[in-house]
């Protein structure tokens, strides 16, 4: 499976039977990480798989998710030097194994830390001058559930997400590429992402919060910019789907009252 067809059936999985992934399987997943993608090359940014999940929930308090806790035999680790570039690229990189891992029929779940750094000591080292920012759970699905495509995700329409331009507008393939980042997992499924298309190009925000909100849910502001690295995975591989040639990056890009930019996809016609 193709990762674009994966972002049209990957979603995220809560429930995990008592079962694990294979040694194989995890040895692959481990090997895989080394080769992940980069965006943003100056920022260091790692993922450490916990094996034993189960021991680790036993171990500490407060993994929670969006909607609860969420019990998987297996964790990735995420970690970054806490910056918002850091956290941007943990984003960015990681979907595309999570993505990677759902054509392959894994189960998978971004979810929140809850829990200080040093609760991690017996389970993994964390690399020098990085935090934890977020897990992403994993495992087997259980019998009586499988990955689809979803037709129609429980999602906000593309033109939300278009600045000074209807879908109409657009190229169909433009609308089809926006369409995989809106289908994008968000904390809180907040979709913060924000488009602008130029010709040839679709720039990438995130919409910025108060100065306030900032301050009293710092948490919520941090996992916002892994969700900007997320969205900017879906839209390179939206963009790569339709078009050979295409890149993301940064470039000249308008300013916009209340939005963050993040990057660009660039090369389209």
């Amino acid at each position: 499976m193709s990762l674009y067809r994966a972002i049209r059936w990957r979603r995220s999985i809560r429930d995990y039977p008592n079962k694990e992934l294979t040694e194989v399987q995890l040895d692959d997943l481990e090997n895989d990480l080394a080769e992940t993608r980069k965006f943003n090359t100056e920022v260091s940014v790692d993922a450490r798989l916990v094996r034993d999940g189960r021991a680790l929930q036993e171990d500490i308090s407060g993994i929670i998710a969006d909607y609860g806790k969420v019990e998987a035999p297996h964790y990735l680790v995420l970690t970054s030097e806490d910056t918002e570039d850091g956290y941007i690229e943990v984003g960015y990189r990681y979907e595309f194994v999570v993505l990677d891992l759902a054509a392959q029929g894994i189960g998978t779940c971004w979810i929140g830390k809850g829990f200080q750094d040093e609760q991690l000591n017996e389970y993994i080292e964390l690399p020098s001058g990085q935090t934890c920012v977020t897990l992403i759970a994993l495992g087997p699905l259980s019998d009586e559930e499988e990955l689809y495509e979803i037709e129609n995700p429980k999602r906000k329409a593309p033109g939300h997400f278009l600045i000074g331009r209807s879908p109409n507008s657009l190229a169909k393939e433009t609308v089809e590429i926006i369409d995989c980042f809106r289908r994008a997992p968000s904390a809180l499924n907040a979709q913060p992402w924000r488009v602008i298309g130029e010709e040839g190009t679709i720039h990438l925000y995130l919409r910025e919060r108060n100065k306030i909100t900032k301050i009293v849910l710092r948490n919520l502001n941090q996992l916002n910019r892994v969700d900007a690295g997320i969205g900017l995975c879906h839209l390179e591989v939206g963009g790569k789907y339709f078009q050979d040639g295409v890149e993301v990056g940064e470039t000249n890009h308008p300013e916009k009252k209340g939005l963050s930019y993040i990057g660009s996809l660039i090369g389209r016609d």
